[in-house]
């Protein structure tokens, strides 16, 4: 499978999880639970801004430029693989975080969420970085292959 193909069709499961994300949000006690806590909006948009949209784009822009030679398969695979991992935990923090946060503010705690969800946020930060490395490398890649 090309570096291309694996962009687009990582792009097309974050869809389908953003998607599904939204959808469940519509529902009353899902929305009533999920508005406690801004973090949730927060992993629904990163799943399809970052995951959708923008590997959407770059598996394109991978493909519209398969018949020139790669500069480097390890950066353009790296650059994958940090902006997935990135992604995909991040995801999973910003869910649990969320999770914490709004069950805090049901409970009559909203003065304990932010040192609960101190942690997390540490976890978020470092993972918002490897999706940058991801992104920098996998540019640094595209625009090499595309000078060449």
């Amino acid at each position: 499978m090309t570096l291309g193909e694996k962009f687009l069709k990582t792009s097309m499961i974050y869809f389908i999880v953003g998607i599904t994300m939204g959808a469940l949000f519509t529902v009353k006690p899902v929305h009533d639970f999920v508005i406690q806590s801004p973090i949730f909006a927060g992993a629904h948009s990163h799943v399809n801004l970052i995951g959708w949209v923008s590997l959407g784009i770059i598996g394109g822009i991978y493909m519209m430029i398969k018949d020139k030679p790669m500069h480097s398969e390890k950066i353009g695979n790296t650059g994958f693989w940090l902006l997935n991992s990135g992604i995909a935990i991040m995801f999973i923090l910003m869910i649990i975080a969320g999770y914490i946060g709004s069950s805090l503010a049901i409970e009559g705690k909203g003065a304990m969420i932010e040192a609960e969800t101190a942690p997390y946020m540490i976890l978020i930060m470092v993972f918002g970085i490897v999706i940058a490395i991801g992104a920098y490398l996998t540019v640094y890649n595209l625009f090499k292959t595309m000078s060449k």
